[in-house]
């Protein structure tokens, strides 16, 4: 009866030390505009691009649950092809910062390829499963938890980009802006439970 009590007692003392999560937390959606693609030949120098195969962005979701963090993108039009398409998405929360999600599809890797990182040491123990979809024009990746953001919220910033072979102009989207030019963090998203 002492070891029950004792069970009880250290299982009371746990749940108190551990903090509460939201019953219920609201997914991050971005409705990109369409039409809204970059091309520069150097990385430094931007013009709009009529391109928007494999590359466009029509809609961003970050959703930061208990367990995992699941990200949902569409494109306008995603072909399996010779392109070179990638994306980016940096992440930071009140736990871990500097963490980056890199994926890439195109003939190579039709079913995507994913891996996260950090931005200054590398590698980290953590394998994201995605999930590429051509016929409905999207990528789903669900990363664990512990990978990117223990903490109770993470802000993200995400860019896709897309090559053709030899060529060097680059065509890219950033679906928080219209324009070339990085604008910051998101705002926060809440971890917790998603309905």
């Amino acid at each position: 009866m002492m070891r029950l009590t004792l069970v009880v007692l250290l299982a009371v003392v746990a749940l108190g030390a551990v903090p509460a999560l939201p019953a219920s937390a609201e997914p991050s959606v971005i409705d990109d505009e369409v039409g809204d693609v970059w091309k520069s030949p150097d990385l430094f120098h931007w013009s709009r691009a009529e391109v928007t195969r494999n590359v466009d962005i029509r809609t961003f979701e970050v959703r930061n649950g208990i367990r995992q963090v699941v990200l949902r993108v569409e494109y306008v039009n995603l072909v399996a092809n010779r392109d070179q398409t990638s994306l980016t998405v940096w992440f930071r929360s009140d736990y871990a910062r500097s963490r980056v999600l890199f994926a890439e599809f195109d003939r190579g890797y039709r079913n995507g390829w994913f891996d996260v990182t950090t931005m200054g040491t590398g590698e980290i123990d953590c394998i994201p499963k995605g999930e590429v979809n051509y016929r409905a024009d999207t990528v789903r990746v669900v990363i664990p938890h512990a990978c990117v953001a223990r903490g109770d919220w993470l802000e993200f910033d995400v860019t896709t980009s897309m090559g053709r072979g030899q060529s060097p102009i680059a065509f890219s989207d950033d679906p928080m802006t219209s324009g070339p030019n990085k604008v910051g963090w998101s705002d926060e998203v809440r971890r917790g439970r998603h309905r």
